[in-house]
């Protein structure tokens, strides 16, 4: 079986048999490729990080763990990243007590409950998660962003549209097939084995972004490509071949520089898309289903970027409150 993770990037797994058979193990369980490739990145940087130390992972303690957090946090890790890598590390360790390779795992399970006689304590993880709320563009940056695209290529603006009216992730929008539109309805099915938790969904487009999707089907019928791929790559070397994640993300980073708006990336427009959502009044619900979200949890932060239960919150209350606490004008002096 052909390995999705990629031994000369990560080099430490080379000679680390438990770390490729646990490795292997995931992936045909069937774990999406680019979490596949973050457990492999953050095991090899763990290796990595013991070579000098221990021999193996089966004689790690939690010592090392922590020498690997601390060391991970001082090159600048982001927090979700490094949550990320610890719940690697951890998930593997687990493998390897499962297989009974060492004594227990090194490794805290954050979150867990434990109990204490008639007292349940809440147990904390290795690393605490901040919740930041996403970044999204002002109108004005918007406005610049679509002025400094109007001359790009009809591909790339077809894709900045869909990606913003579907809120679409990279990899989905990317993955769009012909056969995924109805075209009369203007819906698209995003297929379950292009998300990130595996559900299907449907999500409607604009009639703005119908025209840049007919203007962009014309031009590619006269191409010679894959019959159902959508979009295409433009790159001479891989021309007509369907375009990679890390060709759009390119692409946005280019369309970042030359609009002036450094914190653009893939995933803005999706973020922009579900606060207007918010912002419109949507039900949380409806925005759960075209965000995808298992859990309502996940969507309640564009209710937060919108500010939208606090204003209506404020304008009910404010009347009420106002009367009794501010104080009198007075007459004029």
């Amino acid at each position: 079986m052909t390995l999705r993770f990629d031994l000369e990037r990560h080099h430490h797994l080379a000679g680390a048999i438990h770390a490729r058979a646990w490795l292997t193990m995931r992936e045909q369980f069937g774990l999406a490729p680019n979490t596949l490739d973050a457990y492999a990145r953050a095991v090899d940087s763990y290796l990595a990080f013991i070579e000098p130390r221990v021999h193996d992972c089966e004689a790690s303690t939690q010592s090392d763990v922590a020498g690997w957090i601390n060391e991970s946090r001082a090159r600048g890790l982001a927090n979700s990243t490094l949550i990320q890598r610890v719940t690697a590390l951890r998930l593997f360790f687990e493998y390897l007590v499962e297989e009974g390779l060492r004594p227990g795992n090194p490794v805290s399970r954050g979150g867990a409950f434990r109990c204490c006689g008639t007292t349940v304590f809440r147990t904390a993880g290795p690393i605490r998660r901040m919740h930041k709320l996403p970044w999204i563009p002002t109108d004005e940056e918007w406005e610049r962003l679509l002025r400094a695209t109007s001359e790009d290529s009809i591909r790339d603006r077809a894709m900045l549209a869909l990606a913003y009216d579907g809120a679409l992730r990279r990899e989905e929008l990317c993955s769009i097939m012909v056969s995924d539109f109805d075209f009369a309805r203007k819906l698209l099915t995003i297929r379950a084995e292009t998300t990130k938790n595996r559900s299907g969904k449907v999500v409607p487009y604009s009639l703005a972004t119908s025209a840049l999707l007919g203007r962009y089907l014309n031009r590619r019928r006269t191409m010679r490509c894959e019959p159902d791929a959508v979009f295409l790559s433009e790159s001479p070397r891989n021309r007509m071949m369907p375009i990679t994640s890390y060709t759009w993300t390119k692409v946005v980073e280019r369309m970042a520089l030359r609009s002036e708006i450094p914190h653009l990336t893939t995933h803005t427009m999706r973020h922009l898309r579900l606060t207007d959502l918010a912002r419109a009044g949507l039900d949380m619900h409806h925005i759960a289903t075209l965000a995808g979200h298992r859990v309502l949890q996940s969507t309640l932060i564009y209710i937060h970027l919108s500010a939208r239960d606090l204003t209506d919150a404020l304008a009910r209350t404010m009347g009420s409150l106002a009367a009794p606490r501010h104080p009198s004008l007075g007459p004029e002096e």
